[in-house]
């Protein structure tokens, strides 16, 4: 038991002392003040939004159908 105990600590402690040494993250430099658009250019996504609900109510009147159909088969 002691044993283990003393590779773990002596695994942790090489551990820490790499990020001990570590460097501080660099500087953001550049100005705040952004010239070029953001990512993605503007990219028009309501059509898209309009697609995939109109597709989820078609899904789901699909669905409800189906689920219609089979209960009066089984009536």
């Amino acid at each position: 038991m002691k044993r283990g105990i003393i590779k773990i600590l002596l695994m942790l402690s090489g551990f820490f002392s790499d990020v001990l040494f570590a460097q501080g993250p660099p500087d953001p430099g550049g100005s705040p003040v952004f010239s070029s658009p953001p990512l993605g250019g503007g990219a028009p996504i309501d059509n898209g939004t309009f697609i995939i609900a109109a597709l989820g109510i078609v899904y789901g009147f699909l669905k409800y159908h189906h689920i219609r159909e089979k209960s009066k088969i089984e009536v």
